[in-house]
């Protein structure tokens, strides 16, 4: 599972928040799901992955100044923007089947740590096992209920970007949105700034039916992976933004992990969505 969630962004995304806290979880009843969703995430659908195509250095090159980048530029809210929150929510209201696989993994964590390590693969969900606390049939309703969660406004916030001209935009997210205060989508270098350092890989995010969370979406995604010494030292960060082919709206996804001395030292993420401006 660890393998798949390196290889997609969004898919490592959901796979650190349900590990780490509840917060994707914003009502009381859907905290249950967190340990489940967790064991079952390498079956999760997630968006952009499969769709993704990198650019390389030479295409890099070739994109600045671009009709590309000029598309890529209208995608982004200039001035102050209201934006959507937004977070993978479950089924509305308490299940039994998923209270029991819960409790199961509560029951005995040892078993269940090495049996997700030893059956987790990209793409499909973990194998039946006895010890899940349901009969087979309960755990293919289980597997019903995963595919039906989607990406939901949890919130609301707002957004500014300052448009330099030809130059680079520069983020702020106040007090609501800190962590993307100071990121700056710099296409001149065709890159993403941020606090933690620079996203250079640039990578091109098509639609498909792999974006069963999130709903079809296409845009552009810069990302860094220098994380060093079996994961103990360095920083990740990924940076996307695009439109939701159902609605229009934009998307924007940020995440940035900085680990060291074998600990996550800082972190942060974000989905928002908004109105793409008229221009």
């Amino acid at each position: 599972m660890q393998a798949a969630a390196r290889r997609c962004p969004l898919l490592n995304y959901v796979v650190r928040r349900l590990s780490l806290n509840q917060s994707l979880f914003p009502y009381p009843s859907m905290n249950m799901f967190r340990v489940v969703l967790l064991a079952l995430a390498a079956n999760f659908p997630v968006a952009g992955c499969a769709g993704a195509q990198s650019a390389g250095p030479e295409a890099a090159r070739r994109a600045h100044g671009t009709p590309a980048d000029s598309a890529l530029r209208a995608l982004v809210p200039t001035g102050t923007t209201a934006v959507w929150v937004m977070g993978m929510v479950p089924p509305a209201g308490p299940n039994e089947i998923m209270l029991r696989l819960q409790a199961a993994m509560r029951r005995d964590q040892a078993f269940w740590q090495q049996y997700i390590l030893e059956h987790s693969r990209p793409g499909q969900p973990l194998p039946y096992h006895v010890n899940m606390g349901v009969t087979r049939a309960e755990y293919d309703e289980a597997l019903r209920l995963m595919r039906q969660i989607r990406l939901a406004k949890v919130g609301e916030a707002t957004l500014t970007v300052r448009d330099e001209g030809n130059g680079p935009l520069v983020l702020d997210g106040g007090r609501a949105l800190p962590q993307l205060t100071g990121v700056v989508i710099d296409l001149a270098a065709n890159q993403v700034q941020t606090p933690f350092g620079v996203a250079a890989r640039r990578t091109r995010v098509s639609p498909g039916p792999e974006q069963a969370a999130t709903g079809p979406w296409e845009g552009e995604l810069w990302s860094r992976e220098a994380i060093s010494g079996g994961g103990s030292n360095g920083v990740s960060i990924k940076f996307g933004v695009g439109r939701l082919q159902e609605g229009g709206r934009g998307i924007l996804y940020y995440e940035v992990k900085q680990v060291a001395g074998g600990r996550v030292a800082s972190q942060a993420s974000s989905i928002l969505t908004y109105d793409i401006p008229s221009r």
